[in-house]
């Protein structure tokens, strides 16, 4: 697919003498919800890790893996800058706060502070979770940290999101706001 934002053409990715992803190829057209479904171990997680760079594909069969025209490997950050990424875990440092944990996400982005900081409000008011901005990580519970991982995934405006299980441990009511 010529317009495709994803494309992975025969790619392989082994930990050890364990093969995570073999020979797997599928493109990803503009505006397309793209999911990928699997038992535990099927190597979904690792097919993200390789879009973001946090896993490099096996070097024999080289194998393709392009995402808006650019291999992870070799432009990462060109990558990084138009998506955002939700991971399996939830990565936030405990010794800021809400509020300022998005705003160094911000920083990196390169957005200007007042932009930042409506985006923030805008974002943490969408979650639900305006009331906790200046909380201390350490005392959010463990579905507030999902819904803030999902925030600061959302701050840049993204052209492509990442999501690897977005909804563990949240609420079935916050998972009908995050589906919608």
């Amino acid at each position: 697919m010529a317009d495709a934002i994803i494309v992975f053409d025969n790619v392989h990715k082994s930990y050890r003498d364990v093969k995570a992803v073999d020979g797997v190829s599928f493109d990803v057209a503009p505006s397309t919800c793209f999911g990928l479904l699997g038992r535990n171990g099927a190597g979904k997680s690792t097919i993200m890790r390789l879009l973001y760079r946090k896993a490099e594909r096996d070097p024999e069969p080289r194998g393709k893996v392009s995402v808006f025209g650019f291999d992870p490997e070799c432009n990462e950050l060109e990558i990084k800058c138009r998506s955002g990424v939700v991971p399996q875990d939830d990565n936030l440092d405990e010794e800021l706060n809400v509020s300022q944990n998005l705003r160094v996400f911000a920083r990196l982005y390169g957005i200007p502070a007042k932009r930042a900081e409506s985006r923030i409000a805008e974002l943490l008011d969408f979650m639900e979770l305006h009331e906790k901005a200046r909380a201390n990580i350490r005392e959010l519970s463990g579905g507030m940290k999902r819904r803030l991982v999902i925030v600061r995934a959302l701050l840049n405006e993204p052209r492509l999101l990442i999501l690897d299980e977005p909804t563990t441990g949240l609420d079935p009511q916050v998972r009908h706001t995050i589906w919608d």
